[in-house]
């Protein structure tokens, strides 16, 4: 049962980052899923069906819906991300702008 959280954990963190904006865009961090993961993530179903006293089924509809919802939040972190670059974009533009016009 000791990695249960680490999946939630992901979540958290990702829906928690700092805004990136144009010249200050965070690193983007890839992950890959190792057989080991797939271990780990079939005990904690198994733990979780067992704790709850539900069928493994509904441990995994749990966690698709878990994954709709971070999926949901990336979409909406990476539309905060494109505004405030648009906005730095407008920015810069009315700069010129107003530098042509001098």
């Amino acid at each position: 049962m000791k990695h249960i959280n680490h999946y939630f954990v992901i979540v958290i963190n990702l829906t928690n980052n700092t805004m990136g904006t144009l010249f200050k865009q965070n690193a983007r961090t890839y992950g890959s899923v190792e057989m080991k993961d797939v271990d780990l993530f079939l005990e904690d179903v198994k733990s979780l069906s067992e704790k709850h006293k539900v069928p493994v089924e509904n441990v995994l509809e749990a966690y698709k819906i878990k994954e709709m919802k971070r999926t949901n939040d990336l979409y909406v972190n990476n539309g905060d991300a494109h505004d405030e670059q648009m906005s730095g974009i407008g920015e810069l533009l009315k700069e010129l702008v107003q530098a042509i016009e001098s």
